[in-house]
């Protein structure tokens, strides 16, 4: 076989390779003298490249990072690898392994050097993901632990044969038994005998998916008799019921209470005298008849102030027609309804409030009066309105999360691809932010990130919105850019930012961080084009040698 076959099959055998090849001649620059296919294909090159050095080919810090690896390779005489980044000809941020290869003439002397570049994008993908799912998981599961251990209601965690398997701390007040003394005992051995039937049916109804409630009896540690309001929620995993959740309520005293005035023939009266909840009558029309004494504890106004006007003087404007219409669907389907609404206390404030209407009717079904039950769950919303805040928010840093920027951003395109009002994102991290990590530790680290976050939440409009992405990636979201230079002042606040003085407890820093900006078109704004482009416009700042800004858009 001729040299000139032998060079037409090797040439046959590298452009059937599937990964991209190169073969580079070893001189004083390192030119091309070979590229496959695929190589073509994945990178955009041609075959105008044979023959030219790499620095000719790529910019400055490629061709500098590339001549690095290739120098250690014919250092070493060995084969090396590397794993890289680089833009597809699509415009995608892609991820590589390279193998470099080294090839020796008889004399032992490296003429050429083989890479051969296997995409590993799919698999970077997926680490990432593969962490964030975890991140996820680890902090849904520290929410629901604590949401469960300092729950004011009783929860026990029970198998399928009964036996608790945890306890939260309200139950270990109720029964006074610690957590430990408990755990794989059968929860009805503290059932009180005469229930054991009937927890036996629910528990066995919740066993087969059903959640259950009901009133049973236990016994607590000291041997007293707790009378308690028990659900039973079965545990679904995999479509499959795992287990029970016991649910506990402590009515003992209630109960108690409820009995002794039972007993009384000023029944309403007394109930009403001394219920923490306000009781109120109303008439057919809706006017007020009678208001119970708690009124002045909870809302500050005498009974004379209430009797005889509207049940609606006092409710908050906007939740008014929504009360009506409940009371008025209660009547006439001639059940309770249960409504929450704003109603204004004698400070001049709105607080948070839930009734439970009953209409009651004569001897002859007709419409008599109606009796209205309303408790302050002030605290109760304040408490749903602080799980949203956490649920929305990074805990370190206090920003708003990504689920939370996800949200507004969805709502700020829709806005500007309406009004054209001008729309910006700038995706921030820090420079070398795991070289701080590595050099001076995670506490310092995490100082590290909350200071950021206040600082370029200091450099922002009130309109705008600055989030924590996670580890060090921060976003801005600029509503009404007019123009490109107002976001470029923007990223130029954040530069003045970042030179005053780092300090933590004598440990004094240099921060510095890389932006990508990119400016929403007039025309086919969508949240995922935003992103793209402040991603790639980070990767050419931090590219082009950090602490910097880079504008797409």
């Amino acid at each position: 076989m001729n040299y000139e076959n032998v060079v037409t099959s090797q040439r046959v055998l590298m452009e059937g390779i599937q990964n991209m090849l190169f073969v580079i001649k070893v001189d004083s620059n390192f030119t091309y003298e070979f590229l496959n296919r695929a190589a073509m294909e994945g990178t955009g090159l041609n075959q105008d490249v044979l023959g030219k050095p790499i620095d000719e080919v790529y910019p400055d810090a490629p061709a500098t990072f590339l001549y690095e690896q290739y120098r250690k390779a014919v250092s070493s005489r060995k084969v090396t690898t590397y794993e890289d980044s680089y833009m597809s000809p699509k415009g995608f941020l892609s991820f590589s392994e390279t193998t470099l290869t080294p090839l020796f003439d008889n004399k032992e002397n490296c003429t050429h050097i083989v890479a051969v570049v296997k995409d590993i994008t799919n698999e970077k993908w997926a680490e990432s993901e593969i962490k964030k799912s975890k991140d996820i998981l680890l902090e849904n599961k520290q929410k629901y632990q604590s949401l469960y251990d300092y729950n004011l209601d009783a929860i026990i965690t029970i198998d399928l044969n009964g036996n608790i398997t945890a306890t939260n701390l309200a139950a270990e007040s109720i029964s006074q038994f610690s957590s430990a003394e408990v755990t794989g005992t059968s929860f009805k051995s503290y059932v009180i005998p005469e229930h054991i039937e009937l927890v036996n049916e629910r528990f066995q109804l919740a066993a087969g998916g059903t959640s259950q409630q009901l009133r049973m009896a236990i016994t607590n540690k000291s041997g007293n008799k707790m009378n308690i309001i028990a659900k039973f929620t079965p545990i679904i995993t995999n479509n499959k019921v795992t287990g029970i959740y016991g649910i506990y309520k402590d009515i003992t005293e209630q109960e108690n209470t409820l009995r002794q005035l039972k007993e009384s023939e000023e029944l309403f009266r007394i109930i009403a005298e001394n219920a923490s909840d306000l009781i109120t009558l109303l008439d057919k029309r809706g006017q007020i008849i009678y208001v119970s004494p708690s009124y002045k504890d909870i809302l500050g106004f005498d009974n004379e102030e209430y009797e005889n006007k509207h049940f609606l003087h006092n409710v908050y404007k906007d939740d008014q027609e929504m009360i009506n219409d409940g009371i008025s669907t209660a009547v006439k389907d001639r059940k309770p309804c249960k409504l929450k609404f704003r109603q204004l206390n004698n400070a001049g404030d709105w607080i948070w409030s839930e009734l439970t209407g009953t209409p009651v009717y004569d001897e002859l079904n007709n419409f008599n009066h109606m009796v209205v039950l309303t408790r302050d769950i002030t605290f109760q919303k304040e408490y749903e309105a602080r799980l949203r805040y956490v649920a929305m928010h990074d805990a370190l840093t206090g920003l708003p999360n990504r689920r939370f920027f996800n949200e507004q951003i969805t709502k700020a395109v829709d806005s500007f691809n309406d009004k054209k009002d001008g729309l910006a994102v700038l995706m921030i991290d820090i420079d070398y932010f795991k070289t701080i990590n590595d050099t001076f530790g995670h506490d310092i680290g995490d100082l590290v990130i909350e200071e950021f976050g206040k600082r370029i939440s200091g450099c922002i409009r009130d309109d705008d919105m600055a989030a924590r992405l996670g580890g060090d990636e921060f976003v801005i979201l600029l509503h009404g850019v007019g123009a490109k230079v107002n976001a470029t002042s923007i990223a130029e606040k954040v530069f003045t930012c970042m030179r005053d003085v780092w300090n933590f407890g004598g440990t004094a820093l240099e921060v510095t961080t890389s932006i990508g900006i990119a400016v929403a078109p007039l025309e086919g704004t969508t949240e995922l084009q935003l992103l793209k482009n402040a991603d790639l416009a980070l990767y050419e700042a931090k590219e082009s040698g950090r602490n910097k800004y880079k504008i797409k858009g």
